[in-house]
């Protein structure tokens, strides 16, 4: 049996007829894809905890800092990745991943996270290093101040929007996504949730590095002195070829 055999017109639907999809972004998404929070790019890395630690780098600092596998309260899969800030000296968790070097021009990351606590700050950066320099888009969400926060270059960090309802609210994922340009050295965009922010008006963080040309993600939990706060990634995306 094809597709042209079967039915149109069914007795509990009259009138009823198919239609072809001609977005695949779109069937990949009705087949389980986590790429449905912004489909512009081609994505060329994604995980959505689906392979447990296994893809990433961990780092932690602080007592009772620990980066380990969640199985509750999840995005996109069955599991997610749980960061746990330390309590005291630099209370922080990270896990990162490096890939081979990528086409030159707009490159972008999506991460998806969901607080525990109010009070900690989520902080992910997409790296770029020729060999000699290094271009770099740093976004900062804030779950004290609930602002949004990017790096530029000559700036430091410049706050881009209030956010409001972030505080704690476990299970609850937030999609947030910067795309900046390798060419220009500057952002291009800035997504959270439901807005999107023009922010071709900042410098990409840049400067000398001798690291060997490599691409690589980072996601970092930085947490409040006497706390263990905790933060779940649900799924980290990395695209080229970004408009």
């Amino acid at each position: 049996m094809t597709v042209a055999d079967l039915p149109d017109n069914y007795p509990w639907f009259p009138g009823s007829k198919r239609f072809v999809i001609a977005d695949m972004a779109e069937l990949a998404a009705r087949l389980g894809s986590p790429v449905t929070y912004d489909r512009r790019g081609q994505v060329v890395w994604l995980d959505s905890g689906a392979f447990g630690l296994g893809p990433w780098v961990t780092t932690v600092d602080g007592t009772g800092a620990a980066v380990k596998v969640a199985v509750g309260a999840l995005d996109a899969s069955g599991y997610a990745l749980e960061l746990t800030a330390g309590s005291d000296a630099g209370a922080s968790a990270q896990v990162f991943h490096r890939l081979g070097v990528l086409e030159a021009g707009r490159f972008g990351m999506e991460v998806a996270v969901s607080f525990v606590q109010a009070g900690n700050v989520c902080r992910f950066e997409l790296l770029h290093y020729d060999g000699a320099t290094e271009s770099a888009a740093r976004v900062q969400i804030d779950n004290l101040a609930n602002e949004l926060l990017i790096y530029g270059e000559g700036e430091g960090w410049v706050k881009i929007a209030d956010l409001a309802g972030l505080g704690y609210q476990y299970g609850t994922y937030r999609s947030c996504k910067v795309v900046g340009d390798l060419e220009t050295g500057y952002y291009v965009r800035l997504l959270f949730d439901d807005e999107e922010y023009d922010v071709s008006s900042h410098l990409l963080s840049a400067g000398p590095s001798a690291q060997a040309p490599t691409v690589e993600i980072q996601v970092n939990n930085l947490g409040r002195a006497g706390e263990n706060d905790v933060l779940l990634v649900g799924r980290v995306i990395l695209t080229v070829g970004e408009p």
